[in-house]
């Protein structure tokens, strides 16, 4: 075998870095003066419908409410927990969730723009009825 070279290279120098202290530091700008907008406005036909509770494995949760329209609405086979935001068009008046189950215990609520609990139901069962 013939003997074995090696050549070693050194890099290149590195350029000169700048390591000076600056003697004044830069002065942060301050942020634009916040434009004075209204708060946004809270739909007051909007509802939020809530079911809570337990679903066992092999539990169907059904839930049906009132619509924009005010019709009837299913969801079938629903997760828990469940909620729906509905903006009801004028002249509806009823809001309404129904949430049943097979084996579960359901709750339910319905709530206001505000955020106020318009009603509420917590008795646990197989069927949660809120309306208002």
């Amino acid at each position: 075998l013939p003997p074995e070279t090696v050549t070693t290279e050194t890099p290149p120098p590195r350029a000169p870095t700048n390591t000076a202290v600056p003697t004044e530091l830069p002065t942060a700008t301050p942020p634009p003066a916040a434009s004075a907008m209204p708060p946004p406005q809270l739909n007051p036909r909007a509802f939020v419908y809530q079911v809570t509770g337990t679903k066992q494995i092999f539990d169907l949760v059904s839930v049906v409410y009132t619509d924009e329209q005010g019709m009837p609405h299913t969801d079938l086979n629903v997760s828990l927990p469940w909620s729906k935001t509905v903006v009801l068009s004028p002249g509806v008046q009823l809001t309404s969730v129904i949430a049943t189950s097979l084996m579960g215990r359901l709750n339910c609520a319905i709530t206001d723009a505000e955020g106020h609990v318009v009603v509420a139901s917590a008795t646990n069962s197989m069927i949660a009825t809120c309306t208002h």
